[in-house]
């Protein structure tokens, strides 16, 4: 999941996975296509769906970075498919992970708006508390996540 905005305790073993970026989109054929800039679209109505706990705060961060003040948040979605759905049935448009753009189950459905400024977001990491070490599944599955995000896997 995300890489934790606080400090970890001792104790826990922390590997990156992946860089992640956010994009935003909107369904297919969406008003606000032809948008460059964020600042396009700090008028439009936004859905969130946040990584970490407080998303609105996730939201804020986004659009501070660039001296813009925080869109009009229409509705929070609690889960990454109900975003999708109220992605694809409205106007409005959110910030997503980066890899929802070429998503073989969004093509056709969601499209992505390009903006110049680049949408940092929380690098995906994998935790674990190292007083419980991983059973050989989850050391398997670990492989492959790692191996999927085209990272070599180092054990330690």
């Amino acid at each position: 999941g995300p890489g934790p905005k606080r400090e970890i305790l001792n104790g826990s073993s922390v590997q990156r996975v992946a860089d992640n970026e956010r994009v935003v989109m909107a369904r297919k054929g969406p008003p606000l296509a032809g948008a460059t800039r964020l600042a396009d679209l700090v008028d439009a109505e936004w859905l969130i769906a946040g990584l970490r706990d407080r998303a609105e705060a996730e939201f804020e961060e986004v659009f501070s970075v660039y001296g813009l003040a925080s869109p009009a948040v229409r509705t929070r979605a609690e889960s990454m498919l109900a975003l999708a759905v109220l992605l694809s049935t409205t106007d409005a448009l959110a910030l997503v992970p980066g890899v929802w753009a070429t998503n073989p189950l969004f093509q056709g459905v969601l499209q992505r708006i390009v903006v110049g400024e680049q949408l940092a977001a929380p690098e995906i990491v994998q935790m674990h508390a190292l007083r419980f070490p991983l059973t050989p599944a989850a050391e398997f599955l670990s492989t492959l996540l790692q191996r999927a995000a085209g990272r070599p896997f180092r054990r330690g």
